[in-house]
C-alpha cells in the first residue's frame, strides 16, 4: 500500500485525524504552545490559510478566531470529511480545498497568513500566495535543517526557530495504538494482523511510569518581505 492510498485508508477507518485517545502530557508540549500562538496570530489576521488540513477539525476550530480560513490538503478523501464536518456545525467562513501548494489555484489568494500544523513544508518555497508582509508558521517534528534551509532560500525575513520537549503517558494500550495510527506513514496498529509489530512498539515505549511517546517538536516562525 501505498504512501497516501495508505494515509487516506487508516484517516478514513479512524474518521480521520482527530484525537480518539486518552492521554496526558509531561514537560513542555510544543502543540499547546504551538495552538495558543496560532489563536493569537489568527485573531490579528483577515485571509489564512490551513496548509495540509486533514480532515478539517483543526481547521474548524480555529476558524472562530479569524474571518476568513481555506483548508488545503492533497487527500480527496479528507477534504470530503471536512466538508461535511463543516455542513454539520454550520460553519460558514471556511472553505476546503483538494490541492497542494504547486497548484496555480492558490496563486490567486493573497493570504494573511499561512499556518502548517505538521503538513507538507513545500509551501515556504511556493508562496505566491503569502502576502508582503504575511506570517508563515508552523509546527513539525521532521526535517527541522530542510525548514530551515528553505525559509532562508525563500528570502523570508524574522526567522525564529524553537524546541519543545514533553512526554505523552497513555492510559491503555488501545489509547497507544490509536496515537500511533496518527503518525505518517505507520501501519494500522490496531488490525489484529499487526499486532506483533504492535507489541514490539510497546516494549519500546514503556518505562516505569507506562506507555510513552516523546514528543519532540519545533515551532517556526518567519515573515514574508
Amino acid at each position: 500500500m501505498g504512501g497516501q492510498e495508505q494515509y487516506n485508508t487508516i484517516s478514513l477507518k479512524t474518521g480521520g485525524h482527530v484525537k480518539n485517545w486518552n492521554s496526558c502530557k509531561v514537560g513542555n508540549s510544543g502543540e499547546d504552545v504551538y495552538e495558543k500562538q496560532l489563536i493569537d496570530l489568527l485573531s490579528k489576521s483577515n485571509k489564512v490559510l490551513d496548509m495540509g488540513c486533514s480532515c478539517g477539525e483543526f481547521t474548524l476550530e480555529m476558524s472562530q478566531y479569524c474571518d476568513n480560513l481555506i483548508g488545503v490538503d492533497l487527500s480527496q478523501e479528507m477534504i470530503d470529511i471536512a466538508n461535511k464536518l463543516k455542513n454539520e456545525r454550520d460553519i460558514c467562513n471556511v472553505d476546503f480545498i483538494c490541492t497542494d501548494s504547486k497548484d496555480d489555484v492558490l496563486s490567486s489568494y493573497e493570504f494573511d497568513l499561512i499556518y502548517c500544523r505538521r503538513g507538507p513544508t513545500s509551501i515556504i518555497l511556493n508562496n505566491k500566495c503569502l502576502k508582503s508582509g504575511g506570517t508563515i508558521f508552523g509546527i513539525h517534528r521532521e526535517g527541522y535543517d530542510i525548514v530551515k534551509k528553505r525559509l532562508i532560500e525563500a528570502g523570508f525575513k524574522d526567522i525564529k526557530i524553537k524546541e519543545y520537549l514533553a512526554y505523552e503517558y497513555f492510559n491503555t494500550q488501545d489509547d497507544f495504538a490509536k496515537f500511533l495510527n496518527r503518525l505518517s506513514g505507520n501501519i494500522d496498529y490496531t488490525d489484529p494482523e499487526n499486532y506483533e509489530k504492535f507489541k514490539r512498539k510497546l516494549i519500546e515505549h514503556t518505562d516505569g511510569a507506562g506507555i510513552f511517546y516523546r514528543e519532540w517538536r519545533y515551532i517556526w516562525k518567519a515573515v514574508k518581505p
